[in-house]
């Protein structure tokens, strides 16, 4: 609905989504003579920040602070009515017990207008947090502020991020594209190095990046639909996962065993489609990237033929909507029927390499055995292609 009305286009995009952040932390159970602040934001017509609440001189911080109220006043309205709709929908949870109705009416997604007002009121100390980590504070320094623990802060962030997701399918579905950008470029911001699956996974790799936001990122040096040669440990994922096959039914492990055995040549598949975002190369074939990666691994030196993608193919593909490994700049890939992962160096990775018996006997039987079935057309440069132009 706000969207609908265009209500949100009003306001900057960093006040839209630090009043996001607030749904995105799970109420607690709390006493019931503890309501101080359920009384804060009684009525529509107050404010949800004070100026206790956002004690700066900064102009900038007291027009955020004013801002932020003008957006509450505006969302309590629409609010109120889809509130009412889900009491008289008897959606809407309501018994004596009002503090476990907060919660589990929040957990249902249909809250009361009074339980509405309590969420913000609750979370309020989310909305100053998330603004100072979408200015490029520290993620201590923002989390000093959320009062919440680490793993809450982080967990919120990373919620919020969905939500923004789902807003901007919601804005380009409704020709709001300049606000559909706006909302892209914050959720950048957003999820700028955020811990995820750290130290475990990531151990000594440099997560350090904490202000991708307002850098000038450099020109992509290649033209579009240029062939380059590169490292594959220069080209990033650009998704969190992949599946371990690929949609010939082949796998990953049997490709890269067969490119050891000297069957086939990356240069005999498909140039692997790469795209130039924030300063560097992702790949829009994740799979082929897995073997190329492991191959490096093997083969330290090992370098690939890339083709630049035109921006008519990464819109094809769905890049805004499948680009989720930004945040740890595509270093690493978890494979997900084995929980195996692939990062950047043999340091970094936790997938089974063939050993020489593998490589030895896929020298002299040829070609990995693909599950019985029916087999759809694969085009010429696929992994399957070369397959069935040598060894069928």
């Amino acid at each position: 609905m706000l969207l609908r009305d265009k209500m949100l286009e009003r306001f900057d995009v960093l006040e839209v989504v630090s009043l996001l952040s607030i749904f995105a932390v799970a109420p607690k159970f709390r006493k019931q003579q503890d309501d101080k602040s359920r009384r804060e934001c009684k009525h529509i017509d107050e404010e949800l920040l004070t100026k206790g609440d956002a004690r700066s001189d900064d102009p900038q911080v007291t027009h955020f602070r004013e801002q932020v109220n003008a957006l509450c006043i505006e969302v309590f309205g629409y609010a109120r009515l889809v509130s009412d709709a889900y009491v008289a929908g008897g959606l809407a949870t309501m018994t004596s017990d009002k503090d476990r109705d907060y919660v589990n009416n929040w957990r249902g997604g249909f809250l009361t207008f009074e339980q509405f007002q309590r969420v913000l009121t609750d979370g309020k100390a989310m909305v100053l947090a998330t603004r100072a980590w979408l200015m490029g504070r520290s993620f201590a320094e923002a989390l000093s502020i959320a009062g919440v623990d680490a793993g809450t802060f982080s967990k919120a962030i990373r919620k919020t991020g969905k939500v923004l997701r789902e807003m901007m399918t919601a804005a380009r579905k409704l020709g709001r594209d300049a606000f559909h950008d706006s909302l892209y470029r914050e959720r950048s911001c957003l999820t700028r190095g955020l811990p995820y699956l750290p130290s475990l996974l990531l151990k000594g790799l440099d997560e350090s990046n904490e202000c991708l936001c307002g850098l000038s990122w450099p020109d992509c040096p290649h033209t579009v639909g240029a062939t380059v040669e590169i490292p594959p440990s220069q080209i990033g994922f650009s998704q969190g996962s992949c599946s371990t096959h690929f949609q010939d039914g082949r796998s990953v492990l049997g490709t890269l065993t067969e490119i050891l055995a000297g069957n086939v040549l990356p240069s005999d598949i498909e140039e692997l489609p790469i795209y130039w975002h924030q300063g560097m190369y992702y790949t829009l074939g994740n799979r082929r990237l897995c073997v190329y990666r492991l191959l490096e691994h093997q083969q330290p030196g090992t370098k690939i033929p890339a083709r630049v993608a035109s921006q008519t193919e990464v819109e094809a593909w769905d890049w805004r909507g499948k680009f989720t490994s930004g945040r740890w700049e595509g270093s690493m890939i978890l494979l997900r029927q084995t929980g195996e992962i692939i990062g950047k160096s043999r340091q970094h990775t936790t997938f089974r390499m063939p050993d020489t018996r593998d490589v030895a006997r896929v020298a002299v039987t040829g070609v990995e055995q693909v599950p019985a079935g029916p087999m759809a057309e694969v085009p010429p440069g696929s992994i399957g292609y070369w397959h069935r132009l040598h060894f069928e």
